[in-house]
């Protein structure tokens, strides 16, 4: 892959980040390739448009916040871990940073595609937001008790929960608080959604996988004496709900390209990151 411009983000607040972008920098300069520093707090909205890779070094967190600037711009993504478990990295900072950019060079680096999802709220009958995410949306309660949520999908009633929320996730982000909620893991190239209750107050609701096709539609249904609630995509961009509030999940566009390594395997980050089949 030619690079010939890319953006370098990372959270300049944390030391070790700031360190391996630093050195990063460094080894793009020596392998002549024009770079550029975007601003953290702005959340990338200032990347150039003929950016051709945005070199994410952080945590995922990072990777989250880059994803849903990068899928807007159309730009590949590739995660260099500086944080702590780097689900979603592909390369490590104590990795020699010329020997990766001669690598992607030579393509031994390849693109996949993982699904992102769009989220509007729709307020007596006007759409008042609107973003994107990679791992999840969730509705919830922004306090320690239940909300009311009703469910469908592609027009069909799911059911109505009475749970501290939903979470509805791709499959990227079956591994973080989907996991974490008894939902399944799920093989990123899957083209599904997994809808997951958070604490249901029934054990008969357990989590769905939906086809990635359709439109999830989640009301809230709460009354004022239940808890006020949240929309939450990704656990970075909140966005405060009403009872009778719509929220509209489906698929965003044609998701993102992050880069891997052309021996990259699921199933082995699995057992790396998370101690899969640990005894």
């Amino acid at each position: 892959m030619e690079i010939r411009q890319a953006a370098i983000f990372f959270n300049p607040e944390r030391e070790s980040c700031a360190a391996a972008g630093a050195l990063f920098a460094k080894a793009a300069e020596k392998a002549g390739i024009k770079h550029y520093f975007p601003d953290y707090a702005l959340s990338l909205s200032d990347v150039l448009p003929d950016t051709d890779i945005i070199f994410s070094v952080g945590g995922d967190g990072t990777i989250l916040k880059t994803a849903r600037a990068a899928a807007e711009k159309g730009i590949k993504i590739l995660g260099i871990n500086a944080g702590h478990l780097g689900f979603l990295a592909s390369a490590e900072a104590g990795l020699n940073f010329e020997n990766l950019l001669e690598e992607i060079k030579n393509d031994n680096f390849i693109s996949q595609r993982r699904m992102m999802l769009k989220a509007s709220v729709i307020r007596k009958g006007e759409e008042v937001f609107f973003s994107s995410a990679l791992n999840e949306a969730a509705v919830k309660a922004v306090s320690p008790r239940s909300i009311t949520l009703l469910a469908e999908y592609s027009s069909q009633a799911i059911k109505e929960y009475t749970a501290d929320g939903i979470l509805l996730s791709t499959p990227t982000g079956s591994t973080a608080y989907n996991l974490a909620a008894g939902g399944p893991i799920v093989e990123p190239s899957l083209d599904v959604f997994i809808l997951t209750p958070i604490c249901p107050h029934t054990l008969n609701q357990r989590p769905l996988v939906l086809p990635g096709s359709g439109e999830t539609r989640i009301k809230v249904i709460s009354d004022k004496s239940q808890s006020a609630s949240v929309l939450s995509l990704d656990g970075q961009v909140n966005f405060p709900l009403d009872c009778g509030d719509e929220i509209i999940l489906s698929k965003y566009g044609n998701g993102i390209n992050v880069l891997f390594p052309k021996d990259y395997d699921f199933f082995n980050i699995l057992s790396i990151k998370l101690k899969w089949g640990g005894r």
